[in-house]
């Protein structure tokens, strides 16, 4: 849920069922202690495996679609404040 507490992270996920892809875009706010957040997908296809490209580093991963709706995409973001964008696609 959406809120403007400065100490709790935002993100949101823009999702293209019709493509299989999607992106999510986090932002940790400027009085948040935590380095890292968790956040759960939704949308996925459970039994499909994704690409996740964490743009800032070209770092790539693949997890199940099962765990990024259940356990959540773990995002890291040193900078307070900062923010970052993560891409998923099914790995075909």
């Amino acid at each position: 849920s959406y809120s403007l507490d400065r100490s709790l992270w935002m993100a949101w996920q823009f999702d293209l069922p019709e493509k299989g892809e999607g992106l999510v875009q986090a932002f940790r706010r400027d009085q948040s202690v935590y380095e890292t957040a968790r956040f759960r997908l939704k949308g996925l296809d459970p039994d499909a495996r994704y690409v996740v490209t964490h743009l800032d580093s070209s770092r790539q991963q693949t997890i199940g679609g099962r765990e990024l709706m259940e356990t959540g995409l773990s995002v890291a973001i040193p900078e307070q404040p900062g923010d970052t964008v993560i891409t998923y696609a099914v790995l075909r």
